[in-house]
């Protein structure tokens, strides 16, 4: 007898604006606070301290996506749980005095540091994590139908704090419309509390960060999609130049260098303020992406230049892509046979192809004695682990188009910690 299973994949949906038992929500909030915080002081940025009226609009509108089925930024009028359209109306309805708010969303992530981590592989995501003026967020995560959802709404401690305390009477330089209650409010203090929360984060910030291993090598997709000619591409690489320390900008290079051979990446694209397709970049904001999805494990070195305050300047930072505790294998051709040892995990590897460039739906069978244990990698890597006898197969279905089968094998000889090396007896008939 055979039986059937079926997963799909529970990606990350972002778009940005501007468990355990016995495990309380406040100790998910805080894993996901201080992982985030983590990210920040690897480049040298301010933490983030939880605001209690962004937190309160944030889990609002956590619970309006899940309890009405939804993704995205807006709230539809009359639907439960509506709190305003914007993330700025829902965190003003929520207390919040200042109308400097952005917010980060995600969806199907098993914690807080997965849904993180997702959106820092997301170029316009994360600039909003390493926003040079975002210093306070409000965080929530509820589980629902499709997974946990998340949301992050950011904002600025100091700017609310004034918004909070002070309105403006006299008729000099001021801003009608920056803080909740719409009266007048000095531009000269409000732009000098900017400045100051400008001059307390370092001058640039480099991703990945100086020296780090813990990145994956893939970029798949958000929306706006910053390449939306291409499904999936390699991790981007980004250099954000703090406003207060530099003004006038020109980018003379940037380029990615591989380890392997010393050599220069050169199928990449460089966004910029003058060429990102959705017109969401500033001018202190560059992004390089790899169009091909860098190498497990393998180590990058990054050369950027500038032109700026009257003077060229450069960095060069290596970062490594994390590495796979299991062996890989990369599945090539359509109906393909691969063998597995028995109790040991695989990644099983499936390269993005133009009509089908990640797995959205993956089926398989087996016969009933065969024991499976079968997760998600990324949206091209399952990992898989299998008992049962010499030669019981399983078959799996990507996307109801291609199948591969995976043969539980006898080793017919081995040498130690190669994969490349190893040789199976043959099941196939």
């Amino acid at each position: 007898m055979r039986s059937y299973f079926f997963i799909s994949f529970l990606m990350f949906i972002s778009i940005p604006y501007c468990l355990f038992a016995e495990t309380t929500q406040g100790d998910i909030d805080e894993k996901a606070l201080n992982h985030l915080n983590r990210l920040r002081k690897m480049v040298s940025m301010k933490s983030f301290q939880i605001n209690p009226y962004l937190d309160v609009a944030a889990k609002n509108h956590a619970k309006y996506l899940v309890e009405n089925g939804q993704i995205g930024h807006l709230e539809q009028p009359g639907l439960l749980f509506f709190t305003g359209v914007y993330p700025v109306e829902r965190a003003m309805k929520a207390g919040y005095a200042s109308k400097n708010v952005s917010e980060n969303l995600s969806l199907g992530q098993a914690d807080g540091a997965e849904s993180i981590n997702g959106l820092m592989s997301a170029i316009y995501h994360r600039f909003g994590f390493l926003g040079f003026l975002n210093d306070e967020i409000g965080i929530g995560i509820i589980k629902g139908n499709h997974g946990q959802q998340y949301v992050y709404m950011m904002g600025n401690r100091s700017l609310s704090r004034f918004c909070g305390s002070t309105i403006y009477m006299d008729e000099s330089v001021f801003y009608q419309d920056a803080c909740k209650h719409r009266e007048r409010v000095s531009a000269e203090k409000y732009d000098f509390i900017q400045i100051e929360s400008l001059k307390n984060n370092p001058p640039v910030v480099l991703w990945p960060p100086p020296d780090s291993d813990f990145v994956d090598g893939v970029f798949f997709e958000e929306s706006p999609d910053p390449l939306p000619d291409l499904n999936v591409s390699g991790y981007p690489v980004s250099l954000q130049l703090n406003p207060h320390f530099f003004k006038e900008i020109r980018l003379n290079y940037f380029r990615l260098y591989s380890s392997k051979d010393n050599s220069e990446i050169r199928n990449v694209r460089i966004l910029s303020q003058k060429n990102d397709p959705n017109h969401k970049l500033t001018r202190h904001q560059f992004a390089l992406f790899p169009l091909k999805r860098l190498d497990w494990g393998t180590q990058y070195r990054v050369e950027a230049g500038i032109f700026a305050n009257g003077k060229n300047q450069k960095w060069i930072w290596s970062f490594k892509v994390r590495s796979l505790a299991q062996p890989l294998v990369t599945i090539q051709a359509k109906g393909e046979s691969i063998y597995i040892q028995p109790g040991k995990k695989y990644a099983i590897y499936f390269p993005p192809q133009k009509n089908l460039p990640y797995i959205e739906k993956l089926k398989w069978e087996m016969s009933d004695n065969v024991k499976t244990k079968i997760d998600w990698e990324d949206k091209n890597t399952i990992n898989i682990t299998a008992l049962g006898e010499i030669c019981q197969k399983i078959t799996f279905f990507i996307n109801d188009q291609r199948f591969f089968q995976v043969f539980i094998g006898a080793l017919s000889y081995a040498k130690p910690n190669k994969l490349s090396e190893l040789s199976f007896q043959s099941c196939e008939k």
